[in-house]
């Protein structure tokens, strides 16, 4: 079909013969002579195509059968024409003394899902016309196809990014910041870099200058023997539009082999930032470490295999150690004495201000004597020459100011507690923000996912609120309860409730030192009310108080009647539920005694014996007079 084509092509470009520097030729070369896939992947093809004093180039792939081509890139001036399965040079490539010029194809060809093992062979023939005699001149370069067993291969990689790296203020826009090796036994296609939950939140792409400071950089490739075939930036951070920048990019690779490393680099910025008019460093350059959380995917074209971005031990550098492994535990963290409350920075943050620097960090759900590392970087949010901070979150940093590493080895219940120091380097108003993040350090030495993040925030102790519940009012002889659940620590914890009658007839408080204590109401003769002060302590021994009022009601008992030859009832005047005005005056004195010795037989009395039960022996009898006439007296 090549030769068919090229012939009628010369005929009509055709014309007088003069004299040729060279003679005519052509020359095809593959840019690989071997490689290795699985049933269903892909392979790309580089055909270097050179034409000498030679009209009418072609050039015909040749593929095992069953195989197909899925994608072509033609050289300048050419076209690939499906229906044929060939590629054409133009018109412009011919001339009377034949044209002397090199061209670089590509194509991309599936290889069957039920293609068997073994070797396969592609090939390029290429073809031009000799103008002196019109003959056909062919060149062939083939390339060998090894199709493995399905599952025979594996795919892997190992990703730094500002690797070992002590400069905190590295930064993944320098040449080479990204390094990629292929250490599988296929060829890699397809790399996917996610920052979506990334420890420092809102860390995204900005190869366009849109969503940090005001300079972008797109995917450069700045090492290796690779082809970048398409490189995709997709999901935006704000889910409409590249204000905020994008979670992802994908990089579609061809002649990613394995053993072979390529490096590059692109901007990486905070949204935070992304109102300043400055350029690089406008809050600090983003490094490998402050992508911590993001993932790294490769995808030999049998599915992604993915693994965590976790810190490399050194201020700014990470890493990534991406195997087909299904043996991965996800830890847990918790902080010993500190309630963490869910936050808007994402799903996978909680925080609390704490003003104790020392503190416990527990981590659990791990396997039983594994090696786990907690990472604690102290962020801040550096707003520096930013008139406006972009969708700013509480607990929120944009930099990373500290790193701190600590390792330990988990027990029987996989389990492990490890003593940190908080640090507040207060170089700009929103410092101190400590975040923490753990992970398992896998036996096979891949990177497991990591835990969700804890945020502890180290500021000056916030004093508690005290809050007694609302005022009361409740019958006589009714079980009360008061409630200082509505009191809380901003920054901490309650730990300890007191509560003390401060006005009104006495009740015995049972539960004093509770957050909810009862007693009983006393039987009054009119409506009392009674105080009492709650005072709470937090965790760092700040304390507040608080009162509540419980009104006791009279329910309508009016008490005993008017005694002996008295005109008046006798009254309770303290509302503890004794007469001791007997006489009813309104008055207690020892007259009062008096009137009760001599009417102590009266059926006032004695059918109202509680009324008169001074001693509180449950019965009324002269030891009752008796004791009146001792309290009087002692009151005056």
């Amino acid at each position: 079909m090549a030769s068919l084509l090229a012939v009628l092509m010369v005929t009509s470009v055709f014309g007088a013969v003069g004299t040729v520097a060279a003679a005519p030729g052509v020359s095809v070369s593959h840019g690989t002579s071997q490689t290795t896939v699985q049933p269903g992947e892909t392979v790309t093809i580089t055909a270097t195509f050179e034409q000498t004093e030679a009209n009418s180039p072609a050039m015909e792939p040749s593929l095992p059968e069953g195989w197909t081509i899925t994608a072509t890139s033609p050289g300048i001036a050419w076209s690939y024409f499906e229906q044929q399965g060939t590629f054409l040079g133009n018109l412009v490539l011919s001339d009377s003394e034949g044209v002397t010029e090199t061209y670089t194809h590509s194509y991309t060809v599936k290889v069957p899902d039920d293609a068997s093992p073994g070797e396969y062979t592609i090939s390029s023939e290429g073809s031009v016309i000799d103008p002196p005699t019109g003959n056909q001149l062919v060149d062939t370069a083939s390339t060998t196809v090894t199709v493995g067993a399905p599952g025979s291969q594996t795919t892997s990689a190992s990703v730094a990014i500002n690797a070992d790296n002590t400069n905190i203020d590295a930064s993944t826009y320098g040449s080479g910041s990204y390094e990629v090796t292929n250490t599988g036994d296929t060829n890699i296609g397809t790399l996917t870099l996610d920052l979506s939950e990334t420890m420092l939140p809102d860390m995204v792409f900005d190869p366009y200058n849109t969503a940090g400071d005001d300079v972008g950089k797109e995917f450069t490739l700045d090492s290796g023997d690779v082809t970048v075939q398409n490189v995709e930036y997709t999901n935006f951070h704000n889910g409409q539009n590249n204000d905020a920048g994008y979670d992802t990019m994908v990089v579609t690779l061809s002649g990613f082999e394995p053993g072979e490393t390529m490096s590059f680099s692109v901007d990486n910025d905070p949204t935070s930032i992304s109102t300043t008019d400055l350029g690089m460093q406008a809050a600090g350059p983003v490094s490998g470490l402050e992508l911590t959380g993001g993932t790294v995917s490769v995808d030999s074209g049998s599915g992604p295999v993915e693994a965590t971005i976790v810190g490399d031990g050194s201020d700014a550098g990470a890493t990534a150690t991406v195997m087909e492994d299904t043996d991965e535990s996800t830890p847990s963290l918790s902080v010993d004495g500190v309630t963490l409350s869910d936050v808007g920075l994402s799903d996978r943050h909680s925080a609390a201000t704490v003003s104790s620097a020392d503190r416990t960090l527990t981590i659990s759900g791990a396997p039983a004597n594994a090696e786990v590392t907690l990472l604690r970087v102290e962020g801040e949010l550096n707003l520096n020459d930013v008139p406006t901070g972009y969708d700013i979150e509480e607990y929120e940093a944009n930099k990373a100011v500290q790193v701190e590493y600590y390792t330990a080895t988990t027990d029987s219940n996989g389990e492990a507690t490890v003593d940190v120091t908080l640090t507040d380097s207060g170089t700009v108003e929103e410092s101190g923000l400590n975040y923490f993040t753990a992970w398992v350090e896998e036996p096979d030495g891949d990177t497991g996912p990591i835990s969700d993040y804890v945020v502890l925030e180290l500021a000056a102790n916030a004093p508690p609120t005290a809050n007694a519940g609302g005022d009361q009012t409740v019958d006589e002889g009714t079980t009360v309860g008061l409630d200082a659940s509505g009191s809380n620590d901003p920054d901490g914890s309650i730990e300890s409730y007191s509560w003390t009658q401060t006005d009104g007839p006495s009740v015995d408080l049972m539960g004093a030192d509770s957050q909810v204590p009862t007693f009983d109401a006393p039987d009054v003769s009119s409506d009392r009310t009674l105080t009492f002060e709650l005072e709470v302590t937090d965790d760092d021994g700040a304390t507040a108080t608080d009162t509540v009022d419980v009104t006791v009601r009279d329910t309508g008992d009016a008490g005993p009647g008017p005694i002996g030859d008295f005109q008046n009832a006798p009254t309770d005047p303290d509302g503890d539920g004794l007469y001791e005005d007997v006489n009813g005056n309104g008055e207690v004195t020892l007259t009062d005694v008096q009137a009760l010795f001599v009417n102590r037989e009266s059926t006032v009395v004695q059918e109202n014996e509680e009324a008169f039960d001074f001693n509180d022996n449950g019965e009324f009898n002269i030891v009752d007079v008796q004791r009146l006439f001792v309290t009087i007296s002692e009151s005056n």
